[in-house]
């Protein structure tokens, strides 16, 4: 997650408690409708964040297996060479 993101869910976390730690305590009767319509609407926005933070995490670790598995078969062919070198410095 990018700071800027971070950020973002930061913030949206802290409104969203605020939004309902303030609802609850001013209104022992239940956060009023407003108030709940804007934490749902938090809650909503946390929720995108959250999967495409999720969707790109998942991105970056394909990526990375990937690369791994290129610099593995590279590395296979490197040895496979440097035998093949040795050997022929023997003879």
């Amino acid at each position: 997650m990018d700071v800027s993101a971070g950020s973002v869910l930061v913030h949206l976390v802290v409104e969203l408690a605020s939004c309902l730690a303030g609802g609850i305590l001013e209104h022992s009767g239940g956060i009023i409708k407003a108030g709940f319509r804007r934490s749902i609407e938090m809650v909503d926005e946390l929720k995108a964040i959250l999967e495409t933070y999720n969707k790109n995490c998942n991105k970056a670790i394909c990526d990375l297996k990937e690369e791994l598995s290129e610099e593995r078969r590279l590395r296979s062919m490197i040895e496979l060479e440097l035998q093949k070198l040795k050997e022929c410095q023997k003879t």
